[in-house]
């Protein structure tokens, strides 16, 4: 049976919430290792806060399906809305880290065009992301992003969508969390002289 129209704009409209979350959850996975450093140990930890906000929602809605006849779609919807362009927004910046530290194993320019059509798709999930990450386009020169760098791309999102309220305070809170083992030991570096830099993320 075909699905009904309004029905099936309204999944379409979820369905990048999963995209996001899985990749995300990948992105968590991977990167934090402490061999990637304290301060994306730090940022996965904060973004991880965001994904158990998510879970929570999700929890909320599978019971409210439950419990409730009068539960609709269109409620789930406007509850997860706000959830999609948050995600969105980690989404552009995990992608940008993991395209330049796992740059080894994405397509090279030399390689067929299909594998940059299938690449182009995916960009189109979220505005900010086709705006900021250019990386793919120009080459990139693969190597663990780490430290001062991570610092860098979130001040880059932090000052460049500064216009919008909801970017601004979710990078804000991700810089805060993500600079507290940096801010760590560049205090001790200035006050003692003693520089511990056991995963070199400092330089």
């Amino acid at each position: 049976a075909a699905l009904n129209p309004s029905i099936r704009e309204l999944v379409e409209r979820i369905l990048p919430l999963a995209s996001y979350y899985t990749s995300i959850c990948a992105f968590v996975d991977c990167e934090s290792g402490l061999e990637y450093g304290t301060v994306m140990h730090a940022l996965c930890a904060a973004v991880r806060q965001q994904l158990d906000t998510y879970e929570e929602l999700v929890a909320e809605m599978e019971e409210r399906l439950l419990s409730s006849p009068d539960f609709t779609l269109q409620q789930m919807w406007l509850t997860m809305h706000p959830m999609l362009r948050t995600f969105g927004l980690i989404h552009s910046v995990t992608s940008d880290i993991a395209s330049i530290t796992h740059a080894d194993v994405l397509p090279r320019d030399d390689e067929p065009d299909e594998d940059e059509e299938d690449d182009s798709s995916d960009a189109g999930y979220d505005s900010d992301a086709s705006q900021l990450d250019d990386g793919l386009e120009q080459g990139i020169v693969g190597g663990i992003v780490k430290g001062g760098e991570v610092l860098s791309k979130l001040w880059d999102r932090l000052t460049q969508l500064g216009g919008d309220p909801v970017a601004h305070t979710l990078f804000l809170a991700l810089f805060r969390e993500a600079s507290q083992p940096y801010a760590r030991t560049l205090l001790r570096w200035i006050t003692s002289g003693v520089l511990l830099d056991p995963y070199e993320e400092f330089m």
